[in-house]
């Protein structure tokens, strides 16, 4: 009985007859609520539910019924209302509508349309509304091309493939900017921030990076791509901050979309390694992996670990990270480690080798052999890296001490501890 009452509110069926609507408006009213009905069943829904849902349902007709209505002819001189009335279609609670003007009218007018730098980022700032808005794919798809289209049409300004007539205005330029704004805000507080939000935010700043690298030679040394790059890293760092929401199958998808981000561009990676961002992407997605990592993607670093990890870097940067992980999950890391020592030009110190020998020789009492084989393995890459005489010495006391005092804890704990002895040089 409440539910074909609220049918007959929501029709307006208990009005005067003169008031009742007419068969196409009632129509689309029937269809409008069969369809909210089939996302949310009326079992179980209390009668204050209910009406609160009629009243939506209500409010946006009563959007749609009053849409404003823009006269192109007079777009250049009344831009101030062709915004309201883009704004109005683009937030828009319809995604067919909205979806339908990003494309069909403001993608043109981005392509085609003689907009000066301001006309231009008021464009991009009706993007910069859907940020909090949109929800479905679709959608943001459609945002993320425009904003590729003002960006790629200012960068071939004075260029083959562009306007050869035109000089560039700076678009990306004043993109990155409130990027760098955003990201810094952001990364001082993710909790504070919707995590599917700073993914979008972050869906953004990786489609810009490959956008350019690719249409802009020689970027790489403005100032401006490193602010880029660390957006980058800053919202990376927000999606898999421990006090971050994000969810697991989030922080995954992220994480896979900044690997593809460095990769698309070999070329920049020195550049990158200059700033700092790559270290911290290697550390945060490669070596923090919870899963084992392809080896062509490990392969994909060897170059970076030989040639731009320092012994600072190592120290501060990795060595914490290989001890937690180490701990963690040895089965899923030690190839990851193995590789990484494999490519690593710099020398151990004491205190460096001490910390790694500890794990090491706590996997060698796994009763998982393949945690023991793996131990083996990174200790055969280590050894090259011992320089000292102190260091072989404190090595080979702390291998040989569990059997020497009898305290292994059985036939393959023994074995492996002396295959590490095997891998140990006579000496520096």
């Amino acid at each position: 009985m409440f539910v074909e009452y609220t049918f007959n509110k929501v029709c307006h069926l208990n009005a005067p007859v003169q008031q009742k609507l007419e068969p196409t408006a009632l129509a689309g009213k029937r269809l409008r609520l069969e369809k909210l009905k089939s996302v949310i069943p009326d079992a179980g829904m209390s009668k204050q539910e209910i009406l609160g849902w009629t009243q939506r349902i209500e409010q946006e007709d009563e959007d749609d019924e009053h849409a404003p209505d823009f006269d192109w002819m007079t777009l250049e001189k009344d831009w101030s209302g062709f915004l309201l009335f883009a704004q109005h279609q683009i937030l828009s609670s319809s995604t067919k509508r909205r979806i339908a003007f990003i494309n069909g009218r403001l993608v043109p007018l981005a392509m085609r349309g003689d907009l000066s730098m301001s006309q231009t980022m008021d464009i991009f700032g009706l993007v910069r509304m859907t940020l909090p808005r949109y929800v479905d794919n679709p959608s943001r798809e459609a945002v993320m091309h425009l904003s590729e289209v003002l960006v790629r049409r200012d960068e071939l300004r004075g260029r083959e493939g562009g306007e050869l007539d035109a000089s560039k205005m700076g678009v990306a330029e004043q993109i990155i900017g409130w990027l760098n704004v955003e990201a810094t805000r952001i990364s001082q507080s993710p909790a504070s921030v919707a995590s599917l939000q700073i993914s979008v935010l972050f869906s953004w700043a990786c489609n810009l990076y490959s956008l350019i690298v690719k249409l802009t030679p020689g970027y790489q040394a403005t100032p401006v791509w490193g602010k880029l790059s660390a957006s980058i890293a800053l919202l990376l760092d927000s999606i898999l901050d421990t006090s971050s929401p994000a969810k697991p199958a989030l922080r995954k998808r992220s994480t896979v979309q900044a690997r593809r981000t460095v990769l698309s561009s070999p070329e920049s990676i020195p550049k990158l390694a200059e700033l700092g961002i790559l270290l911290k992407i290697y550390v945060d997605i490669v070596l923090s992996s919870k899963v084992v990592v392809p080896p062509h993607i490990l392969a994909a670093y060897d170059g970076f670990v030989e040639n731009a990890i320092s012994q600072e870097n190592h120290e501060s940067k990795i060595l914490p990270v290989i001890e937690k992980m180490l701990l963690r999950s040895p089965e899923i890391c030690l190839p990851t480690f193995t590789a990484f020592y494999t490519h690593y030009k710099q020398s151990l110190r004491d205190e460096e080798l001490k910390r790694l020998l500890t794990p090491i020789l706590s996997g060698t009492k796994s009763t998982n052999g393949t945690v023991r084989s793996g131990v083996i393995d990174l200790w055969l890459a280590i050894t090259p890296l011992i320089i000292s005489e102190s260091g072989f010495k404190f090595s080979v006391d702390n291998i040989l001490t569990p059997v020497l005092t009898g305290k292994t804890n059985g036939v393959d704990h023994r074995q492996a501890l002396f295959k590490l002895i095997q891998h140990i040089p006579t000496g520096p």
